[in-house]
């Protein structure tokens, strides 16, 4: 299989045309907001994605955990006692009503945090590819909005503001306009600094401000009664669950190019070779099999008893992606992006 075309010169990670359709993901425009335009069509679209697309992004890190030595690193114990660990918190969650469904909980706030940590890696390695960035600002910043953006549509998070603290929905409206400064701020500075130099890193910052700036507008016009921006709220966060998906299809395809002729030889360098077809595969065994176990003449035990086994894929996608991107050896490193110094995270870990 040849290999991506490169552009040394520039800040793409691969090339242009890759950069912005997977990394990028200009095409979310295309298609989550048309598509919640149309309201009664959404939901559909909304099913087979997540079939497709948003559950095998997660258990394709388990693919990559147990066949790369690499990305272990020595550390199979540990990858295994988390593997263990997480599996005996959720069957004792599961067994209570009350207490799986506070599970659900944590695992939506951890996965908000897991989305902004990725949009910030990804925006740091456009940072140190072109030499120009700001740390506290792209790592920082972008996750505490990113962050307070995801949560912000939901009611029992900000609830509280109203009924303990007097003038509640003010404060909220106050705090609101302070984090959309922050996407407003950062593509300042980017625009005054020759932009130019960067059309990659410009791109993906634009994108993602974008996307999570519309979300909290519409989250806190909807809030304030100054307009019903539902719809809005359901296709920005479907684009943002599009977005942070494909985006980890792409890095991990990225790597998996740069990792055909290089690193330890093993499992993993094996299917790198064939990659496409492995990871297409996969999406769409583990799409119909997610698809079969959710339809509604399966009994509800067995449902269940998926949605448990999911819980625990995410939990393990969450906590193994913030180790398997710590590019500690400086082959490992160069695997990825030859120019990212040693040491340094992809996705999220700084």
């Amino acid at each position: 299989m040849s290999r991506l075309p490169q552009h040394p010169r520039a800040d793409w990670l691969v090339s242009p045309a890759f950069d912005l359709l997977f990394f990028a993901n200009v095409t979310w425009l295309l298609i989550a907001v048309p598509a919640f335009l149309l309201c009664g069509d959404t939901l559909d679209i909304e099913y087979w994605q997540i079939h497709f697309i948003t559950t095998p992004h997660r258990w394709i890190t388990l693919l990559l955990v147990a066949t790369d030595s690499d990305r272990r690193a020595g550390r199979t114990g540990w990858f295994l006692l988390i593997a263990a660990v997480a599996l005996m918190a959720i069957a004792i969650a599961q067994a209570s009503s009350e207490t799986f469904i506070c599970l659900v909980l944590i695992n939506h706030l951890w996965n908000a945090w897991h989305f902004a940590s990725q949009h910030s890696g990804i925006l740091r390695i456009y940072s140190r590819k072109s030499g120009v960035g700001r740390r506290w600002l792209e790592v920082w910043a972008m996750r505490t909005f990113i962050v307070y953006a995801m949560l912000r549509p939901l009611p029992w998070v900000f609830g509280w503001i109203e009924g303990y603290v007097v003038g509640g929905a003010s404060y909220q409206w106050i705090l609101d306009c302070a984090m959309l400064t922050v996407p407003a701020v950062m593509l300042a500075v980017e625009l005054s600094d020759r932009p130019q130099r960067r059309p990659a890193k410009l791109a993906y910052l634009s994108s993602v401000c974008l996307l999570y700036g519309g979300l909290l507008a519409a989250a806190a016009l909807t809030s304030a009664e100054v307009a019903d921006l539902s719809r809005w709220i359901l296709g920005l966060g479907f684009g943002a669950t599009l977005f942070h998906s494909v985006e980890y299809f792409a890095i991990i395809t990225h790597y998996a190019r740069r990792r055909q002729h290089s690193g330890t030889p093993g499992v993993f360098q094996q299917l790198a070779r064939h990659w496409i077809g492995v990871m297409a595969g996969f999406m769409i065994c583990l799409g119909l099999f997610t698809k079969v176990l959710s339809d509604e003449y399966v009994g509800a035990t067995v449902r269940e008893l998926w949605i448990g086994v999911n819980l625990w894929v995410s939990t393990l996608h969450f906590a193994y992606d913030g180790m398997i991107w710590k590019l500690r050896r400086p082959e490992t490193a160069k695997a990825l992006e030859a120019q990212m110094p040693a040491g340094e995270a992809v996705g999220a870990k700084e």
